[in-house]
Order: C-alpha cells, then sequence, then structure tokens
C-alpha cells in the first residue's frame, strides 16, 4: 500500500474515533449491584463481605437488622454453613 493510502486510512480511522461518544460509565451503584449479585450467584462470601464497611447495616425482610461487618460475617457463615452443596439458580 502506497504512503497515501496509508495516510488516507490513517486519516479515516482518526476521523471515525473522534466521531464517537465516549463509553458511559456505570454509576457506583450499578457497579456495587453488579459485584453484589455476582458474588451472591457464585455463593462467595468473602467477595459478599468485601463489600460491606465495618459498620454495615443488612436489612432483611422479616429479620431484625445485622449490624456491623463482623455481625454480618456471624450471619452469612451461620446460613452459608447450611447450604454445604447448593448452588444459586437464578
Amino acid at each position: 500500500m502506497s504512503r497515501t493510502a496509508l495516510a488516507l486510512v490513517a486519516f479515516i480511522a482518526s476521523a471515525a474515533a473522534a466521531q464517537q461518544r465516549p463509553v458511559a460509565t456505570a454509576s457506583p451503584l450499578a457497579e456495587f449491584n453488579k459485584a453484589l449479585e455476582r458474588a451472591t450467584f457464585t455463593m462467595n462470601d468473602s467477595a459478599t463481605l468485601a463489600l460491606w464497611d465495618d459498620d454495615g447495616v443488612s436489612l432483611l425482610p422479616n429479620a431484625a437488622p445485622v449490624v456491623g461487618k463482623a455481625a454480618i460475617t456471624k450471619y452469612f457463615t451461620s446460613i452459608t454453613s447450611q447450604l454445604k452443596g447448593a448452588r444459586m439458580e437464578r
């Protein structure tokens, strides 16, 4: 390919790139929800607990609030120990 043709291809590529709009990034809440969904779906307690702050509060339906990461960890551990061999379907 000639230099002129290469220059034209480069010009067209750069013009096309300049025309593209930036890719929208997900909001922090959307990113958190995706991470929580992945961790929950794979039943990965470590990944789930990594999303909690030390003073987090878990509000589950029909249950008292679980306050603090240590209590949340204890709660998750007690639940998953009862679910050995279980897997998330949806």
